[in-house]
């Protein structure tokens, strides 16, 4: 995809989202390790236990293989779910839009206000399936096969777009910063496509079953680490400090 066309300066980031990016910063590797080990665990059970799971499967991997191709010809359609994706987030996080554009030669959104989770937002919150699981409810029993094959797609499709996408150059990942942007979409990555995992086993309650205990592994984890490392760390600075 095109290089997008963006604000020309970020705004000042109030003084609760540094604080909260530091946090992103020291939770994205457990959630990423975490997470990880959850999604490759289940998926492999999962795939033999669930029908929806296998469908949605044939339909991850013909999109994971299709889209590299099926990209050169939407570009409009990239650009397009690429800044409806921010406008999305941002009206998430109550912020009022003031103008969207989408061409093939790029795109703009500008919004009163923002963060960095509105701005990485295309590159972790696959807008599609997030719709298509909204509107699970709704569809007749009998075309669910298709629905999960059509859900599977647009997941495979959206994580080979942002393996596309994500690049240095990208004014999005400029203001982030490209360490941090890295960690945190690839850790919302990990975390999104458990909760489509869970919402493949048992719906929606499967969704924050899975989150949920995704969250424990990563406290566990940090737990460990911290006695681990953090207790002796503490003993070698109060040595140094007594000298």
């Amino acid at each position: 995809m095109k290089k997008q066309k963006r604000r020309k300066s970020p705004p000042p980031v109030p003084v609760p989202w540094k604080m909260f990016k530091a946090l992103c910063w020291i939770a994205a590797p457990f959630g990423i390790f975490a997470y990880g080990m959850l999604l490759f665990r289940e998926t492999e059970q999962t795939l033999l236990l669930h029908s929806s799971c296998r469908y949605a499967g044939y339909g991850f991997t013909v999109g994971c293989l299709l889209w590299p191709l099926a990209s050169r010809f939407l570009t409009f359609y990239q650009v397009f779910i690429h800044e409806l994706t921010h406008l999305v987030m941002g009206l998430l996080f109550f912020k009022k839009p003031k103008r969207l554009m989408a061409s093939d030669e790029g795109g703009l959104v500008d919004m009163y206000g923002g963060n960095f989770v509105i701005t990485l937002a295309p590159y972790f919150f696959p807008l599609v399936s997030f719709v298509l699981v909204l509107v699970a409810p709704l569809l007749n029993t009998a075309f669910l096969d298709y629905y999960y094959i059509l859900l599977g797609f647009f997941t495979g499709a959206h994580i080979v777009s942002v393996a596309l996408q994500f690049r240095p150059h990208q004014p999005d990942i400029r203001e982030t910063g490209l360490v941090f942007s890295l960690l945190f979409c690839t850790a919302g990555n990990i975390i999104i496509l458990t909760g489509i995992l869970g919402f493949l086993v048992n719906e929606y309650a499967g969704i924050w079953l899975y989150l949920r205990q995704g969250f424990s592994e990563a406290v566990t984890a940090g737990q460990i680490l911290l006695e681990s490392y953090g207790k002796p760390a503490y003993g070698y600075f109060q040595n140094l400090l007594s000298l």
